[in-house]
């Protein structure tokens, strides 16, 4: 935009260089404002034992967009005071709007979160678990009737709500491969714990669903 302001007799390569250090911060803020932040972010993954110079960006394992802003060798964990955060997800804003939980867009909603942990090939996938109609059953045989509450001066319903479940009622199940899960921590309440932070995000009020591996 600044070689386009210069008159065409101006835009020499000094006149031009001299404009590009007055309007870098702006640059700078319209591709990480109208960039990275709205339409998303595509950065290498933070590494051990690299060089890492002042202004490169880098996806953290967490999803996050950092941007070094001390040049250093990078060592095993990220160190956040030569590092700053840019954005706490790498997803732009305009692709976040169209989440949800139908089943493609939630299954690469549940990749994309977790591609750093990935084995290559497994992607990580939902299937739909057939619920039976749950009901209240009425036979001449008692093992086969559904149970009722006793009757006392302080009741208020002769049936309860669990008399209607004789069955499971989880609705879906996230499988992940075994590898992929068991690097996302020390133990499996933990790693389960870990997706379904996630999926909690997107799964709808009602539905139960179930996290194993294959």
């Amino acid at each position: 935009m600044w070689k386009n302001l210069l008159p065409p007799h101006k835009r020499l390569a000094k006149f031009i260089a001299f404009g590009a250090v007055y309007t870098k911060p702006l640059q700078y803020l319209r591709d990480t404002w109208f960039g990275d932040y709205l339409f998303g972010a595509t950065y290498p993954y933070y590494a051990t034992a690299q060089n890492y110079v002042v202004g490169q960006k880098l996806t953290y394992y967490n999803n996050s967009i950092v941007e070094c802003t001390v040049a250093h060798l990078s060592g095993p964990t990220i160190d956040l005071n030569k590092f700053k955060i840019l954005q706490t997800f790498k997803g732009g804003v305009f692709e976040r709007l169209n989440y949800n939980d139908m089943k493609g867009n939630f299954e690469i909603v549940l990749n994309k979160y977790f591609d750093y942990y990935a084995v290559p090939g497994q992607p990580i996938y939902i299937d739909r678990v057939a619920l039976p109609v749950p009901g209240f059953y009425v036979s001449t045989r008692e093992d086969l009737c559904s149970s009722v509450t006793n009757l006392n001066d302080k009741q208020f319903y002769f049936v309860s709500d669990q008399d209607y479940f004789n069955y499971s009622t989880t609705s879906f199940i996230i499988y992940v491969k075994l590898a992929q899960f068991n690097a996302l921590g020390a133990t499996n309440a933990e790693r389960e714990a870990i997706v379904r932070s996630v999926a909690d995000m997107l799964n709808s009020a009602g539905f139960y669903y179930e996290v194993l591996t294959y």
